[in-house]
């Protein structure tokens, strides 16, 4: 969480950790975009790819828009983050290159889910 809350204030975004069930995060971008961090320290397993719990509760349910808006993957190793709308995540185990985390996909997965979000097309 604090990981995710950093890069974001690196960002310009001004943010705050919460404790609430389903979401870690709320950024003001500058509406409120609730964020659930999702984070990896095991690095690559397979074909240069990092693999993501992104199942909630005990039953590891899928996460829907009722849940946040926007999954933060962070990988801890890298110290990065990739943001994608909670609605890109469709598996209880995300899989994602792990080429994708620089600070410029960093920067503008982050620019695409304000845009998304703004536009109401994030559900």
């Amino acid at each position: 969480m604090l990981l995710v809350a950093a890069r974001l204030e690196l960002m310009q975004t001004q943010c705050v950790v919460v404790d609430q069930v389903g979401f870690d995060v709320v950024a003001f971008a500058p509406h409120a975009i609730r964020i659930e961090v999702k984070a990896t320290a095991r690095g690559a397993v397979r074909a240069n790819r990092l693999e993501f719990n992104t199942g909630k509760g005990k039953t590891k349910s899928a996460m829907t828009r009722k849940d946040c808006d926007v999954v933060a993957l962070a990988d801890l190793l890298r110290m990065l983050c990739v943001f994608l709308p909670v609605s890109k995540i469709t598996r209880r185990n995300y899989k994602i290159s792990q080429n994708r985390f620089t600070p410029e996909q960093e920067l503008a997965t982050w620019l695409n889910c304000i845009e998304e979000s703004k536009n109401g097309t994030m559900v």
